[in-house]
């Protein structure tokens, strides 16, 4: 077996066990939550060692793993570990004295321990989240609106069909620019509040970028087949979502054209809100000549 293939399946094992330390009777476990474990010197524990989100410092013998969660590890000089270390925390520092006779599986970074403080902030403000939910509920109906409002469907289909390409190149670099955001707000404990808005923000323009893109296919088909008399803008966005839908449930190709509707849609809504902007912007600044 290779080295990565053992690593995760001694992963594996350790998350199996997780449910079974946690509920264990067995006075040989120490498992801790938010709280430190400290293995003194000349100290033995007869089974495992877990600490979730806690200080887990080892100087003296674990006859079974040790495995941290959050939080940070140190295994000093005189520690001595009879199975595996198991470490997803935000700092681990071991001394090259100490004795392991297992395996270690070490996924310690900073930004893992960024992770955990915000899940614990999640978790220990319910009336937080419940709050932030109604606020964005309130939010998602007024971007739904607001949008269906302020945007074209007609200059966004056009802008669609005549620069597919660049609509779809927008919608590549807006995706990617959403996913460093949330990525940020994720590791950062302040930026949890900006997630619900954000992830409102960018869904709502691209089930608004979805519409245009059906506009578009229902207008294709409204023209090939010469529907006369003309059907309402309705009818057509109805006609070519319906046409959407069958084609994204085709394997393969369904998934590549759901990917460039996505794209195209967004990335098209984004140039019309854009484009009206600066036509306001030039027509705020327009004077009139003087007489």
């Amino acid at each position: 077996m290779s080295r990565t293939a053992k690593k995760i399946l001694i992963i594996m094992c350790a998350l199996m066990l997780l449910p079974a330390l946690l509920f264990s009777a067995d006075t040989g476990n120490i498992v801790r939550f938010g709280n430190d474990i400290v293995v003194p010197e000349g100290q033995t524990v007869n089974g495992d060692v877990l600490g979730i989100h806690s200080g887990v410092r080892i100087y003296g013998e674990v006859k079974g793993s040790v495995v941290a969660i959050g939080g940070r590890m140190e295994i000093g000089k005189t520690a001595m570990v009879k199975d595996n270390l198991v470490i997803f925390c935000r700092e681990y520092v071991r001394d090259p004295g100490a004795t392991i006779k297992g395996d270690e599986v070490n996924f310690s970074t900073p930004v893992l321990g960024q992770l955990f403080d915000t899940i614990k902030f999640v978790f220990s403000n319910v009336l937080l989240i419940i709050l932030f939910i109604l606020i964005s509920i309130i939010f998602l109906i007024w971007a739904f609106v607001y949008f269906l409002m302020n945007i074209d469907l007609e200059h966004t289909t056009s802008f669609i069909k005549e620069n597919s390409v660049k609509s779809i190149m927008y919608g590549i670099f807006l995706s990617l620019l959403f996913s460093i955001l949330i990525f940020l707000c994720v590791i950062s404990i302040a930026g949890v509040v900006a997630i619900i808005p954000l992830t409102i923000l960018f869904f709502t323009l691209t089930f608004v970028g979805y519409l245009a893109t059906g506009l578009l296919v229902g207008q294709i088909i409204a023209q090939r087949y010469k529907w006369n008399p003309p059907v309402s803008a309705f009818v057509q966005i109805l006609v070519g979502s319906i046409v959407l839908g069958i084609i994204v449930v085709i394997p393969f190709l369904g998934t590549l054209a759901h990917f460039v509707i996505w794209f195209a849609g967004l990335g098209g809504v984004v140039h019309t809100l854009l484009t009206k902007r600066d036509n306001s912007t030039n027509d705020n600044n327009t004077t009139t000549p003087m007489v």
